[in-house]
């Protein structure tokens, strides 16, 4: 009989503890949310072009093509017949997010003489607050003096990312 008691005094205490563990457990429902955003996409709408050059034969100058495809002329460069254009490029992405431009701080242009440099620029604002932006990219090419002539190019990469 002792036997018995002991099993089943033994038996309640585990029920026992295993009932305050139980009564020192909670639960709770939780929710899971996702929001997918617009990718942010870019494409280009025109090239930077400086148009046709003059080149000094013992000056050096340099072609300044603005944002709006204007040129400007210093030192041994002069305008030929053909104007320039600003490259121009439109974003598109989340309405309301901002973004940022990375460009080239300079490119070469090759051709049959010396390698010319460009220094780029934009006039990006980085705001998509309805949905989309343009944006343009103007530079200063240095023409060396007595530039050969023949046509010089270049390409550069432009990359917009989501602040």
């Amino acid at each position: 009989m002792k036997r018995a008691n002991l099993f089943y005094t033994v038996c309640a205490l585990g029920s026992l503890f295993a009932c305050m563990n139980y009564l020192h457990a909670a639960s709770v429902q939780t929710s899971i949310t996702a929001t997918i955003l617009t990718p942010i996409s870019i494409s280009k709408q025109a090239d930077l072009g400086f148009g046709e050059v003059y080149p000094d034969a013992t000056l050096a100058g340099t072609v300044t093509v603005d944002y709006t495809g204007g040129r400007t002329f210093n030192g041994g460069a002069a305008a030929g017949t053909v104007p320039g254009s600003a490259a121009a490029f439109t974003v598109t992405g989340e309405s309301g997010s901002t973004y940022a431009v990375t460009i080239p701080a300079t490119v070469n242009l090759t051709g049959p003489g010396t390698d010319m440099t460009v220094s780029l620029t934009d006039n990006a604002t980085g705001d998509l607050s309805l949905g989309s932006d343009t944006f343009q990219v103007g530079g200063v090419l240095n023409v060396g003096a007595n530039q050969i002539s023949g046509a010089y190019s270049a390409s550069f990469t432009v990359t917009v990312n989501y602040n």
